[in-house]
């Protein structure tokens, strides 16, 4: 399996994942943003401005949202993480996988024993042991790393001036 597989299939299993998981993060930055509201729907500037917890918990968050805004709230937004996820992670998979190959033809003592007579097969069927596998994540994870810390940042920011503009769920029950 070459490295296009590799980015191919971190590409889609990124975006199936975000199918799955937006809705929970959408309620986990409802909640992340909770308390940092005040009781007449702005942005708290000052110690002295009294907070609004709106939610009790992540149940009671997701049933007001689909309350308020209905169940395609919880899926809002959803266009930016998928392809975001995909990118993510077809650089996590695509980095993992290069890593593999390198240890492969050159640090054969990182394979599993009964591999290290076989480093021309196809790089699916070698299994690395503990610390190739521990190097491999690693390096597949920094690199992630330094594309997504920013991004997400970026992208946190921009959700909560959004829920601050728009007042997200402030309405009385």
């Amino acid at each position: 399996m070459g490295i296009g597989k590799d980015i191919i299939a971190g590409a889609v299993g990124g975006m199936v994942s975000t199918l799955f998981c937006h809705p929970l993060d959408t309620v986990r930055t409802r909640l992340q943003i909770d308390g940092m509201i005040s009781e007449q729907g702005n942005l708290i500037s000052s110690s002295k401005e009294r907070a609004r917890y709106r939610y009790k918990n992540a149940l009671d968050c997701t049933r007001q949202i689909v309350r308020r805004e209905g169940l395609r709230a919880l899926y809002s937004g959803m266009s930016g993480p998928l392809a975001a996820q995909g990118v993510y992670k077809a650089i996590m998979f695509g980095a993992f996988g290069f890593s593999k190959r390198e240890i492969m033809t050159a640090r054969p003592y990182l394979l599993v024993e009964q591999n290290k007579e076989n480093r021309n097969s196809n790089v699916a069927d070698v299994k690395l042991n503990i610390l190739g596998i521990y190097i491999c994540g690693g390096f597949g994870g920094c690199i992630n790393a330094l594309v997504v810390t920013p991004v997400e940042l970026i992208r946190n920011r921009l959700i909560f001036y959004a829920a601050q503009n728009r007042k997200l769920s402030t309405q009385p029950n």
